[in-house]
This record gives C-alpha cells, structure tokens and sequence, in this order.
C-alpha cells in the first residue's frame, strides 16, 4: 500500500491517506463533475439536472450533498453515513448552540 502524509484531514494534525482510496475518489468527482458538465452543454436547466451517487441513486443536484473535503456528491442517506450524523442530529447540535 503506498502513503502519503496530508496535513489537516480533516481536522488538524497529520494524517495518512491511502492512495488507491483517494485514487477512486477522484475517479468518483471526475465522473460526476463530466456528467454534470454533460447536463449543462444539452441545456438541461440546473433544476432539473441530476447527479449519481456513489450508490447508484440517480437524484437531482438540488438534493444530493457535497463533502467539502473530499469533493463526492452524495444522496440523502449516504450523505447521513459519510458525515456520520443524520440531519435531524445536525439540526439539533445547530439548535443546540443557537445557530439554528
């Protein structure tokens, strides 16, 4: 297995990254940016474009969710297992701290 050290990932600190994983996540954000881009030049209106989750799940792009780290676009319940909290836990933390 080949690694590599990438700083604040992600949180601070050092943290080791294998490379085939980051290898298919990148061939994951390709494809989804490629079939995004392939939406726009048909003229398909951003409302009713789509994208694919990792999953398979064919959704809107109004209603999938992008990790701000690793760049995937994800549906609803795969979003919950990548950030590792359901929406109804991230509500309640913001409610919690009065950033709701």
């Amino acid at each position: 297995m080949n690694f590599i050290f990438v700083a604040g990932i992600p949180r601070s600190g050092t943290t080791m990254v294998d490379m085939k994983e980051r290898n298919e996540t990148l061939l994951i954000v390709y494809r989804q940016h490629k079939e995004t881009v392939d939406q726009a030049v048909a003229g398909v209106d951003v409302r009713t474009a789509t994208i694919t989750c990792p999953c398979g799940r064919q959704r809107a792009v109004v209603k999938m969710y992008q990790c701000l780290y690793c760049g995937v676009w994800f549906c609803e319940w795969c979003a919950e297992a990548h950030f590792g909290k359901t929406r109804k836990q991230h509500l309640a933390e913001l409610q919690e701290t009065g950033h709701a």
